[in-house]
């Protein structure tokens, strides 16, 4: 089969606005622990990444296991967050409208947090019985594992499908897993992602059609874009 009948989204920061929340969270967690983290630090050491990476980089920052109540504290400071804040990103449930590929999941994010994201923000029935996550032993992103697992599932090769990807993490897994990956420059920025192998990087959704159609055309040979092109769209 040929041409690009899958789009492979990532969930969090892609899909639903939630990065900015739990970024926000981890930035008051680390103040409480003595650490003086920028947002900035934040976005470097945390996005995209397995809320247990995450613990073990507060940890290393601290110099000393973590206080007893501190995962629980910052995983309930989160959901309450979430519960009350969480948003889907702004102009996706309109892109995806716009798509005529299969949507598929992929996140670094349990079953549990992925259904319950997509059910408060209503962006649930594009993806249903295809939401893919990094259970053990499947390793999460960065490691390119989930997508090649998700690809083995679907029964699809990679130039079959497109993924879109929010944080240097993710856009390295899936370009490790030979896809041709755009990056969503909602808070990591566009030089980060391309720099990690994003054909292009993107900060509105509504350009999310061009972009894939703009891949499309240059795929079949059907004009002259080229990567450099898409890259500057």
């Amino acid at each position: 089969m040929s041409g690009i009948t899958h789009l492979l989204f990532d969930c969090d920061g892609t899909l639903v606005d939630s990065e900015r929340i739990v970024m926000a969270a981890m930035q008051l967690a680390g103040g409480r622990l003595g650490l003086e983290l920028t947002r900035e630090d934040c976005h470097r050491l945390f996005l995209g990444h397995t809320r247990r990476h995450c613990l073990r980089v507060f940890e290393q920052h601290y110099g000393a296991p973590l206080p007893e109540s501190f995962a629980i504290d910052l995983a309930a400071a989160i959901r309450h967050r979430l519960e009350t804040e969480l948003q889907p990103v702004p102009g996706v449930a309109a892109a995806l409208e716009q798509l005529p590929q299969i949507k598929c999941l992929v996140s670094n994010g349990s079953p549990e947090h992925v259904s319950f994201v997509l059910e408060k923000t209503g962006l649930v029935t594009p993806f249903v019985g295809r939401c893919y996550s990094a259970i053990p032993p499947c390793e999460p992103k960065p490691s390119p594992m989930l997508y090649r697992k998700t690809m083995e599932r679907l029964g699809i090769e990679p130039q079959q499908c497109i993924a879109i990807e929010d944080s240097a993490a993710g856009v390295t897994a899936a370009v490790a897993a030979g896809i041709r990956t755009l990056g969503f420059a909602m808070l990591a920025g566009r030089e980060q992602l391309l720099r990690v192998g994003a054909l292009a990087a993107f900060s509105d959704m509504a350009a999310l059609p061009g972009l894939i159609a703009t891949i499309e055309a240059s795929a079949t040979g059907a004009g002259a874009h080229t990567a450099a092109t898409i890259v500057n769209a």
